[in-house]
């Protein structure tokens, strides 16, 4: 790195403070370092040695790391402040980053210290750089300001609801408004452009919703009743595709209006024969990009015929008000025109639209202005007739579907090809059955002289055939019309309702309004009530949601909305018994896009989650005692190396008999770790337990633990009772550094009240809610932070609580509430 980096280190621990240096020194080619202790020194080396980075232990003598971040907040927000401790939980970790820490290194990690580091480095320049952009354009807004105060034309600036937050002195000279009176202001509220506002409204919102820059006419009534015409031109203004606001250029074109006011009035012959001429006429301008036209102006029939209103649709583009215009013949004909000055001759074409459907005459030509003018008539009445008078002429030898003719005799006298070609399938050798089915059915309509209809099956194909006389012509006219596809899908039907039928979970329908119209076997299995009860009934009242009907509205609000609702309910069954009912609800479409019906497809899942929830604590015991079994294993193991390495030296035989002893109690602990799972599966297996031979071995084996009171008590636990005190004295030991341990016991009505008390160092406030988790640990000990945990499992297993309270004047003590076996009475025997 070039520049040097200026690191101040603050720890009271010298050999840490000698490898973090040793670090920084090794990766950072210029790094200068100063390395405090104290609160002062802290304070005076933020003044004078200005860091550009802090590196802080979290749990110092004097003060902590809390204390020294903000100190580092007072001095500069933006010098990178890092805690760097031997354990940190993730709650205090995010507290410290809640605070104001950028980064947190655990020692035991301290190769993540350099890239912590480097990245935070990074960030601060980050930090610096977009400070001093945020001074340029600071900057740039004064000149901007400048500029704007100068200017001859009025400017407006237009935040997203069209409210003014900005404007110039010229623009207040034409409203006679100040600045104070303006700001915040809706500019089409503005009491100069009262007669025009709704115009206005309309103007604005097409600019906020992103449509192009515009230029617009406004007449306005000054308080001397003196009039103007202002030219308003507006745009959007956007950064990096974000919304800054509107800008409205507003100029006073009073004198050039009246110039043109002599040209106007030569136009009104051509107003006239504008709006009373029975085509639509559409006043078009190329736009930018000569890709599009833009519509200036329509006359009435063309907003009466298309559905559209003039101010509506003049500024905006062909293919915004007629979207399905884009990739037609008649866009590029325009063009064509545009490009060639050439009149486009009629040309009727199909449009269709979310607004309009039919079809349109277009026929157009330019100006010597270069403007196009489009003449468009609604002829699709007239192509309509024309279709369906060219459908006659060739009906019925164009039909599709059989058609015949036959006298009252039984005479064919006219068949069409798809009729002569059913005349032909039944007349084969293989149809013998449909042949005098057809000809019986014949009879029967020829006789009777009534209309008759059946179905013909041949060649694997259903035919449904109409016979219907014709009195006045004499004669038979015989439709027929292929039946193949609807027979087969309602044999799809069919097939699909009986496989719901038999379906292994519940499946109910219902109309829009929630009342059931259908619901299989398995539904009516399930919930005990019979088909009668159940079709037309409130899909509310059969128990599926058994008053929940905040999840009830969760599920209406989603379906309706046309997607599927998934939830786990605790439904009812008609008999009043519960069951957990895991339901999917699911909206069904129908041909014209509309919801018509929800499906609900549900399953009684109590037993699978009741067999779940047992294979979960089954899991979680094994865990637990797998982690009780290796911690306390290697805690005995530990204290047994112990022993004999002072055995080496002393050759005292005491140690010899507590390693001895030690290694008993590893014995016995595996003996009785099946009896401990069985315990925190069920509860069961608690036996009366003598406190005093506990504490008695707990004695033998820590002749520094005194212990107090009557310990002649039974209580309900079993052997493991003897590592959770060991847990405890050790972790007095190894975290509270205590020199002195006592072991009261007490009664309490039906309950035994032990306290294990120390003199050690205590336990912070801020850590105690935390320290009976599995894995928590503070402090620099190496400990695996699974003691407490054990203590608290064990504990709760017994039916017995644990806490920790404060030691007066020193240390910490640790209460635990275990049941008296002599209140039970026989009960704990059974």
């Amino acid at each position: 790195m070039e520049n040097t980096v200026r690191v101040l280190l603050v720890e009271d621990n010298q050999f840490d403070a000698e490898l973090i240096m040793q670090d920084i020194s090794g990766s950072f080619k210029k790094a200068e370092i100063k390395w405090v202790r104290t609160r002062e020194a802290y304070s005076a080396a933020l003044q004078s040695f200005r860091p550009d980075i802090i590196l802080s232990d979290f749990m110092m003598p004097e003060f902590d790391g809390l204390d020294a971040l903000e100190m580092a907040k007072a001095y500069n927000k933006r010098v990178p402040f890092l805690i760097i401790t031997g354990s940190l939980s993730e709650e205090v970790a995010a507290e410290c980053i809640k605070k104001g820490a950028w980064d947190y290194v655990l020692k035991e990690r301290r190769g993540r210290l350099i890239p912590a580091m480097e990245t935070n480095l990074t960030l601060k320049r980050e930090r610096l750089a977009h400070d001093e952009q945020q001074r340029q354009a600071k900057i740039s807004q004064m000149l901007f300001r400048g500029v704007v105060t100068l200017a001859q034309d009025g400017i407006v600036v237009l935040d997203k609801a069209g409210r003014i937050t900005m404007t110039n002195p010229a623009f207040e000279q034409l409203t006679a408004l100040n600045t104070q009176a303006l700001k915040g202001m809706l500019f089409w509220e503005i009491p100069r452009f009262s007669s025009s506002a709704e115009f206005l409204k309309n103007y604005c919102h097409k600019l906020l919703d992103g449509g192009k820059h515009r230029m617009i006419n406004l007449d306005i009534v000054h308080p001397d009743t003196s009039a103007s015409l202002l030219e308003i031109q507006g745009n959007l203004m956007e950064y990096n595709q974000q919304f800054l606001g509107v800008q409205l250029l507003v100029r006073n074109i009073t004198e050039r209006a009246e110039m043109l006011s002599e040209i106007d009035v030569s136009q009104d012959e051509y107003a006239k024969l504008f709006n009373t001429i029975r085509s639509g006429v559409y006043v078009l301008e190329i736009a930018p990009g000569e890709k599009d036209f833009i519509i200036t102006d329509i006359n009435k029939t063309a907003e009466m015929m298309d559905h559209v209103k003039k101010h509506e649709v003049c500024g905006l583009t062909i293919s915004q008000v007629y979207p399905a215009i884009v990739g037609m013949d008649v866009m590029d004909k325009l063009l064509q025109v545009w490009r060639d000055g050439k009149t486009m001759p009629p040309s009727e074409v199909f449009y269709h639209d979310s607004r309009l459907e039919g079809w349109r005459s277009f026929h157009a030509y330019q100006t010597s202005q270069r403007r196009i003018v489009c003449l468009v008539d609604d002829v699709t009445a007239e192509i309509q007739a024309h279709t369906r008078i060219e459908k006659l002429s060739k009906f019925p030898d164009e039909n599709p579907s059989p058609v015949l003719r036959l006298d009252d005799g039984g005479n064919m006298l006219y068949a069409n090809s798809a009729g002569r070609q059913m005349l032909l399938m039944i007349s084969q050798k293989e149809n013998q059955a449909s042949q005098h089915y057809w000809k019986k059915m014949i009879d029967i309509a020829l006789s009777e002289k009534c209309r008759i209809s059946f179905e013909l099956s041949y060649s694997n194909i259903t035919m449904k055939v109409m016979v219907v006389p014709i009195p006045t012509a004499k004669y038979f006219n015989i439709y027929a019309m292929d039946m193949t596809e609807q027979k087969e899908a309602e044999e799809e039907v069919l097939k699909l309702l009986t496989s719901i039928q038999q379906s292994p979970v519940m499946v109910a329908i219902s109309d829009i309004s929630g009342k059931v119209e259908f619901a299989n076997k398995r539904f009516m299995a399930v919930t005990g009530y019979s088909r009668e009860e159940i079709i037309n009934a409130d899909i509310r009242d059969v128990g599926i949601f058994d008053e929940q009907m905040e999840k009830y509205a969760q599920m209406k609000a989603a379906v309706t909305t046309g997607a599927e609702w998934e939830a786990e309910l605790t439904s009812r069954k008609k008999n009043g018994a519960t069951f957990l009912n895991r339901a999917i609800v699911s909206p069904v479409i129908n041909s014209a896009g509309e919801i018509s019906n929800y499906v609900g497809v549900m399953e009684d899942i109590t037993e699978s989650n009741r067999r779940d929830m047992e294979l979960f604590k089954s899991k979680e015991h094994l865990k637990l005692m797998n982690k009780i079994l290796r911690h306390d294993l290697t805690n005995h193991l530990a204290a047994v190396l112990s022993a004999l390495r002072i055995y080496r030296k002393s050759g005292m035989d005491s140690y010899l008999d507590r390693a001895e002893s030690i290694i008993h109690r590893s014995v016995n602990l595996i003996r009785d770790i099946r009896n401990t799972e069985g315990m925190l599966s069920n509860g069961a297996d608690l036996q009366p337990v003598n406190l005093a031979h506990i504490l008695r071995t707990l004695h033998d084996e820590n002749s520094d633990v005194q212990v107090m009171g009557n310990t002649d008590i039974q209580v309900l636990a079993d052997s493991t009772l003897l590592s959770v005190f060991d847990n405890l004295i050790m972790n007095s030991r190894h975290h509270g550094k205590a020199s002195a341990i006592t072991v009261r016991v007490e009664q309490a009505g039906g309950l035994c009240r032990i306290s294990v008390a120390d003199d050690g160092t205590g336990i912070p406030e801020k850590v105690r809610e935390y320290i009976f988790e599995e894995g928590f640990h503070y402090g620099d000990t190496g400990q695996s932070g699974l003691g407490l945990f054990i203590v608290r499992s064990v504990i709760e297993g017994y039916g017995g609580q644990v806490w920790v309270e404060d030691n007066v004047p020193r240390g910490v003590t640790f209460m635990i509430e275990l049941r008296r076996e002599d209140m039970m009475g026989d009960a704990c025997h059974d």
